[in-house]
């Protein structure tokens, strides 16, 4: 079976059971989750990206990994307003040591202000200078 996504092709499997229609199947590199997550999120597809988020998060002992699947499936909840699940999503990402903290944390500032914790967001600002 063969994903195509915005010019990426994804060879993926699903062992011997029958693939049902509209099903979004994964590639078995926990890394390409991360990938395919990101352009599934490019076309808005935040639901079919947060499974492959998932995924890595279910079954990644990699904490780099780990950090950027919740970040990024932190953003597509922010996308469907689910501003709460962010910031559960945000604040596990903060759990794994990893160079994309800034980023994180960039992103807990915007979840905090959306959520009116603007004094929340005014503290993690000032951790990032």
């Amino acid at each position: 079976l063969h994903l195509f996504v915005k010019g990426h092709t994804y060879v993926v499997k699903k062992g011997d059971t029958q693939i049902k229609a509209g099903e979004i199947m994964s590639p078995t590199d926990m890394g390409e989750n991360i990938n395919l997550g990101v352009h599934l999120f490019s076309i808005e597809e935040y639901q079919a990206a947060i499974k492959s988020y998932d995924l890595i998060i279910e079954h990644s002992k990699d904490d780099n990994l780990l950090a950027h699947a919740w970040n990024n499936k932190s953003q597509c909840m922010r996308m469907m307003g689910q501003h709460d699940e962010e910031e559960k999503c945000l604040a596990n990402a903060l759990l794994h040591v990893s160079p994309i903290i800034k980023i994180v944390l960039s992103n807990m500032v915007l979840c905090q202000e959306s959520l009116g914790k603007n004094d929340m967001a005014l503290k993690i600002k000032e951790l990032l200078n």
